[in-house]
């Protein structure tokens, strides 16, 4: 987690993405602070694909952040297309409520994800992540 902290934004990155692959509190936590004070637009993008990841391996709490930059206007179009890989983790009232507001967002790039996510159909939530990993695996 001290890499989180380099000075090195290439380094930030890599610790991230590295970092999201150990599920718990712990880690959702430092991700939260490092997408809270970094900068650089890379890092960012990782941290917010790192907290998806996080969400997809049971840290509920990790949702939290991801969402408010998807109802964020002003954040960086990068950051919230990162966000989108959320939608289809999430259960099938909770995806269309999001998606139904997203339609009309002022992001033409955005709102055409949106139409995209609106047709995939929904991953079924009863199917842990860690089964879905091994059958994705195994075929």
């Amino acid at each position: 987690m001290a890499m989180l902290l380099d000075h090195d934004a290439r380094l930030r990155e890599i610790a991230t993405r590295s970092l999201a692959r150990f599920s718990s509190q712990q880690t959702v936590v430092a991700i939260e602070r490092l997408l809270d004070k970094e900068k650089a637009p890379r890092v960012r993008v990782a941290a917010v694909r790192a907290l998806v990841e996080q969400y997809d391996a049971g840290q509920d709490r990790a949702v939290r952040q991801v969402v408010e930059i998807l109802f964020d206007a002003d954040e960086d179009p990068r950051l919230r297309d990162a966000a989108l890989r959320l939608l289809p983790l999430l259960p099938g009232s909770e995806r269309r409520g999001i998606l139904r507001r997203l339609r009309h967002d002022p992001c033409k790039e955005l709102s055409a994800r949106v139409e995209e996510l609106e047709l995939a159909p929904a991953r079924p939530v009863n199917v842990s992540a860690t089964v879905q990993r091994r059958i994705r695996d195994l075929a």
